[in-house]
């Protein structure tokens, strides 16, 4: 599904947009996460050691995650925190899904095999590493096509990923967290690579290297294919010096504005001249590839961060060398109190700039908006005592006290990719890469509502990444989210059209899940702890007991159960508690 034909759906869908999304926006539950404040209880950073309840395991799935069913925090309390945290950094080396496939939203490629077909068994076959054609308005069309895929492959990928222990199988829910993460840190945009076997090699090296160290990360950006395209590095030559990849290493990748000099940038750009994007066919095999063309770098000597960085003459191992002398660089610079010119805080000097960079875009990715500087230095610390190997600052991270305070807990926005996924996730929706009818591709909607809230996948704003936070909600998104949360969970799209029989939810098996089914009021009070992060108050829980009962006694319940209205009962309940705006926050 394309974006004009999602658009489409919203015109017709207007009117049934509800007006009040100004009183919902100024709700103080959302306030909370859209003005985030300094923390006044913040916790420590000792280890949790309090309660580990369904509270805190759903909290955990949600930060770590796309959170969670009802029987996977059951699972995960059963577990432990200790152990639910090694699971999820440790994850099994099991099946995966099947690469995107050529044909799988082609409406001639009905003949698409979800669980991979090749060309040797005469289905369609992955076009992942397909030759680059030269181009034509044909081949743009179908790389389009082929990204449209990737996206839907990639948003069913972190759907399915699961900690239940009969899946240990399937992907990490925190593998797939973390390379989104990484995508939205080392950013590419596809409307400027526009090779979707680039981006295809890009985010496989996210998913593998998830949760490695950060200094191999910010190398692999050096060769890195679909970047070297997106910061014009195939321009960056001896004696006309290109300094877009040079800049954003250093500023958006590393360290941040101000941790350097626009010498810096000068010199450091001369150290990348030569890498050139590259396609190799070997048999029937193409490789995408950068390769170090010596001919093009600059052998002269560099001047970066005060040292000195030098090569032999047409040595061919220089750009490699020269690269990995930088990142060494960069990666022991510490903050001072006076040789940068944006101030640090008193907390960070002293500290590794690079170590301080990575804990505050991992603090506000699964902790919260407004970093607390102590807690980042602490952080940083870890990181360089682990040699910014993630798994340990994730670790760390996730077994802190700090991270289960109460102030912490329903203080983020989903972001739209987290909307999205969590809204098939939790209720357990299963929207297949293929399909019948209509919805050729029923995970292709959902990434409409993705990219129709604000987060296209692929394809950021800019070299940034998304602004996040505050942006993700507003009062034109927040009555949509609403609006499509109600109508999933009634199998519908927007604009009124049914999924196809391929999308897998069943309501009254989603709440027989739950052991308090038989208690209505244990029930709704069940379903609310597992799905928001945060209490409801009391008029919002009658709101959900009338959409069950409306207005019979509880006793009634009995019967209802066994009633053919259960079914919309419930998807009246469920539809009601995603328009509160607790349901926004995680």
């Amino acid at each position: 599904m394309d974006r004009r034909t999602f658009l489409t759906g919203q015109q017709q869908a207007q009117s049934t947009i509800r007006s009040n999304a100004v009183a919902w926006m100024a709700s103080p539950a959302l306030q909370r996460a859209i003005q985030p404040k300094a923390l006044q209880q913040p916790g420590t950073t000792e280890t949790y050691s309090g309660e580990w309840s369904t509270k805190q395991a759903a909290h955990l799935m949600r930060r770590a995650g796309f959170g969670a069913t009802r029987a996977e925090i059951d699972f995960v309390v059963a577990e432990g925190m200790n152990a639910t945290v090694q699971r999820l950094l440790n994850p099994e080396n099991g099946k995966r899904l099947a690469p995107p496939l050529k044909g799988e939203n082609d409406p001639q490629g009905s003949n698409w095999d979800p669980e991979g077909a090749d060309a040797d068994s005469g289905g369609p076959y992955t076009w992942t590493d397909d030759l680059i054609e030269p181009y034509t308005i044909e081949r743009q069309q179908r790389y389009n096509r082929w990204n449209r895929e990737h996206k839907a492959w990639w948003l069913r990928n972190m759907n399915i990923a699961s900690v239940q222990q009969n899946r240990e199988a399937l992907p990490s829910p925190l593998r797939e967290k973390m390379t989104l993460f990484w995508h939205g840190l080392f950013v590419t945009e596809y409307e400027t690579v526009r090779v979707p076997q680039a981006l295809w090699i890009q985010t496989s090296a996210y998913r593998e290297k998830a949760f490695g160290s950060f200094k191999d990360l910010a190398l692999y950006s050096v060769t890195d294919p679909a970047m070297v395209l997106y910061l014009n590095t195939n321009e960056n030559i001896k004696n006309r010096p290109n300094e877009n990849f040079a800049r954003e290493l250093l500023e958006l990748f590393t360290m941040g504005e101000g941790n350097y000099t626009e010498h810096d940038i000068v010199e450091l750009s001369r150290v990348f001249t030569g890498w050139q994007f590259r396609t190799r066919t070997t048999g029937d095999a193409v490789t995408v590839t950068v390769e170090f063309v010596p001919v093009l770098h600059d052998y002269g000597n560099k001047e970066f961060m005060g040292q000195t960085i030098s090569s032999t003459i047409l040595d061919p191992d220089a750009g490699t060398l020269e690269a990995q002398q930088v990142i060494d660089i960069i990666f022991d610079r510490e903050f001072t109190e006076s040789d940068t010119p944006v101030a640090p805080a008193p907390e960070y000097v002293g500290k590794k700039v690079a170590a301080v960079y990575l804990a505050d875009r991992l603090y506000r990715e699964f902790v919260y908006a407004l970093p607390d500087p102590a807690t980042i230095a602490y952080l940083a610390d870890v990181i360089v005592q682990a040699d910014y190997d993630v798994t340990t600052a994730l670790q760390t991270l996730f077994t802190m006290d700090h991270f289960y305070s109460e102030e912490i807990m329903g203080a983020h926005i989903k972001s739209p990719v987290e909307y999205a996924v969590n809204l098939m996730h939790a209720i357990g929706m299963d929207m297949p890469l293929s399909g019948s009818g209509r919805q050729t591709n029923p995970m292709q909607y959902m990434v409409a509502v993705s990219d129709y809230l604000g987060q296209e996948l692929l394809d950021p704003p800019n070299v940034a990444g998304w602004p996040g936070y505050r942006q993700w909600i507003n009062t034109q998104t927040y009555p949509y989210r609403t609006l499509i949360s109600a109508q999933t969970v009634r199998r519908r799209q927007i604009g009124g059209g049914r999924f196809s029989d391929d999308v897998e939810f069943d309501i009254v098996a989603w709440a027989q899940s739950y052991s308090s089914l038989d208690d209505v009021e244990a029930f709704i009070y069940d379903v609310v702890e597992t799905m928001l992060a945060m209490p409801l108050h009391i008029s919002q829980i009658e709101l959900l007991y009338n959409e069950l009962l409306l207005g019979a006694p509880s006793y009634e319940w009995e019967n209802i159960l066994e009633s053919p209205q259960l079914q919309v009962r419930l998807e009246n309940m469920l539809a009601r508690l995603t328009e509160f705006p607790e349901y926004q926050l995680m």
